[in-house]
């Protein structure tokens, strides 16, 4: 996003944003066809740190504000439909980003943040899809394949913009969005729908189907009536409440060890994780294996040890939250000038953290209302995401004087939270099916599985594979 931006050490970059005056008065002076004259490193737009910041930051309001209404529609409305929705439309607003830029600045905040609402469905869509595709003991194994590809991607987005920047100019990055086409035909919202499912495997998964899903053909019979969303319980709810905790914990904790943890070691260590390209992309990289290996873990856990749901979901939880508090402590007494140590204890914590993700509680929200997985997503999510503008606000007002002893301060908030979420997860968290989504159409079956612990310890009950 702010790839093309003039270096910071050009006067014109000192002066502060104001978009009510011209680019010429700012400095912005280029050739509006073209980047033709520009020196070599030189950016074309010519924006300050303050306009730059909130630049990046305008997504996230629009994004935390929507992401609860739209877990709450992901819920409603067929998954493919929803999903698509929110793909196309990022698509459609990266294509018109290099036009946004060039006319106007409040235009392009305005098309950032309008990015950020229309995002919001993606993430609870993706989750109820997984959720409609997967029998109870298999979803976190198929939740963690979507999420490690999402990490897979994440991470080589960033050399594959590089290359497209180098060999194409900036404004190319953002007109490769054919993909998003193509998941029309290839993610229909659950397997009735599916032209690649065969009929065998279509009973077997709609016979252990968690609950009734909406589906194209349900959307166009106006006699059938979506479920109600009892949204107060669902946001007073004990177990969801915890849910929401370990959310905002878990987005904190990788704000500070991706986001702002490079901008500590390279003032107080000497340490510049982004000079090297080819490690920049490195930690997200290893939270597609942390995520891949989690799903399957906790699956294995389940199935193969016979643990229940509960001591499955806390014991990896515990793991995957005072592992990385270690690691952190450990990267903070690392002589200057240790980037690949440094490197190296990044990705294992982020490998470890992410198990948060597919084996702990940010994938229980089926465990507590499966037909509701989406809006406790987006619920969860919201909370989450205001960690985004906290973090960096926190950071900066704890570090005046950018010395070690004050960011030793800001990081040990990280490991605090990490230590007291763990307590209450140990404590109070149960993988139960919840009051909010017990209804009298869909009668209790049991598990696809036996519990040793508590048959009474994982309640979830298993609908008919009824359409809504």
């Amino acid at each position: 996003m702010v790839a093309d931006v003039a270096s910071p050490v050009d006067d014109i970059g000192k002066k502060r944003w104001n978009a009510s005056q011209p680019r010429e008065q700012m400095g912005g002076t280029r050739n509006d066809s073209s980047t033709a004259g520009l020196k070599e490193g030189q950016g074309e737009f010519h924006w300050d740190k303050t306009f730059q910041g909130l630049l990046l930051s305008s997504f996230f309001y629009g994004h935390t504000a929507a992401l609860a209404p739209g877990g709450w529609v992901a819920d409603r409305l067929p998954a493919q439909l929803v999903l698509m929705f929110g793909v196309v439309t990022q698509a459609v607003a990266t294509l018109l980003f290099p036009a946004a830029a060039r006319c106007n600045d409040y235009l392009l905040i305005a098309l950032r943040v309008a990015q950020g609402f229309t995002c919001s469905v993606v993430l609870p869509a993706s989750v109820v899809l997984i959720r409609n595709w997967s029998i109870p003991d298999e979803y976190s194994t198929l939740f963690s394949i979507a999420w490690s590809l999402h990490y897979i991607f994440s991470g080589l987005s960033y050399p594959i913009s590089s290359s497209l920047c180098e060999y194409g100019g900036w404004p190319f990055v953002f007109y490769v969005t054919v993909w998003a086409l193509l998941g029309w035909f290839l993610v229909p919202s659950c397997p009735d729908e599916s032209r690649l499912c065969s009929e065998e495997e279509q009973k077997f998964l709609t016979s252990h189907r968690l609950c009734r899903v909406a589906t194209m053909k349900s959307l166009s019979d106006k006699q059938v009536k979506p479920a109600r969303t009892p949204l107060l319980a669902i946001a007073t709810n004990r177990q969801v409440l915890i849910i929401v905790g370990a959310f905002f914990v878990y987005h904190w904790f990788f704000y500070s060890l991706n986001i702002t943890l490079p901008t500590f070691l390279k003032e107080t260590m000497n340490v510049d994780l982004t000079e090297n390209g080819s490690l920049s992309g490195l930690p997200i990289m290893s939270m597609s294996v942390g995520v891949l290996f989690g799903g399957r873990l906790l699956q294995y856990l389940i199935t193969e040890l016979q643990f229940g749901r509960t001591s499955s979901r806390k014991q990896m939880s515990t793991f995957a939250m005072l592992v990385p508090a270690g690691l952190l402590g450990v990267i903070l007494v690392l002589p200057p000038g240790s980037t690949y140590t440094t490197m190296a204890l990044i990705c294992l914590s982020n490998a470890i953290f992410v198990l948060n993700v597919s084996g702990g509680l940010l994938s229980a929200g089926p465990d507590l209302g499966p037909q509701f997985a989406g809006v406790i997503w987006g619920l969860a999510g919201s909370v989450g995401s205001l960690t985004g503008v906290l973090t960096p606000m926190v950071a900066a007002a704890m570090t005046p004087h950018k010395t070690l002893l004050e960011w030793r301060y800001f990081f040990l908030i990280a490991v605090v939270f990490l230590v007291a979420m763990d307590f209450v997860i140990v404590l109070f968290w149960k993988s139960e099916l919840q009051p909010f989504a017990r209804t009298d159409d869909t009668p209790p079956q049991p598990s696809v599985r036996s519990h040793e612990d508590d048959p009474h310890e994982d309640g979830l009950q298993i609908s008919h594979s009824d359409e809504v």
